[in-house]
Order: C-alpha cells, then structure tokens, then sequence
C-alpha cells in the first residue's frame, strides 16, 4: 500500500518548466511575472492539484519578521 505524496513547489516548477521562485511570484500575485509564465504556471498548478503547504507558509512569513532585539550594553554605570 502506497501513501500518494502531495504535489510540491518544486513538482510545479518542473511541471512549467520555470523556478521554485518563479512559482513563488505567481503564488504570490507578483506583477513582474509575464502573463505566458504566469499562464504555464496556472496550468501546472491545476493539473497537479497543487495547493500551498500551509505549515510552510507560516515558517516563511516567520523567517522575516523575526524580532529585532536591542545589544546589550553591559552592567548600568
């Protein structure tokens, strides 16, 4: 018996013949796709029934809001 494996980021991106990031950017609505790039990407994406990970898109938008602590400056004078 054989659990099937869900579609990746990197099964679209072979699929449409472009980069993870360029999925990314589609995902993303990012304007400085192409429309034929975006248009390939839709299509993979809907043939392999890809839907985001959402436990990865939680460590992603962590990644970048990690908070910024002050130095510390030693013992009060």
């Amino acid at each position: 018996m054989s659990v099937e494996k869900a579609p990746t980021i990197e099964d679209v991106a072979t699929a449409a013949h472009v980069s993870r990031s360029t999925v990314s950017r589609v995902i993303n609505h990012d304007p400085r796709v192409s429309f034929a790039v975006w248009e390939a990407v839709t299509r993979a994406i809907h043939e392999l029934a890809y839907t985001p990970d959402p436990s990865a898109q939680a460590l992603a938008r962590r990644r970048g809001a990690a908070p910024v602590s002050e130095p510390d400056a030693g013992p009060a004078a």
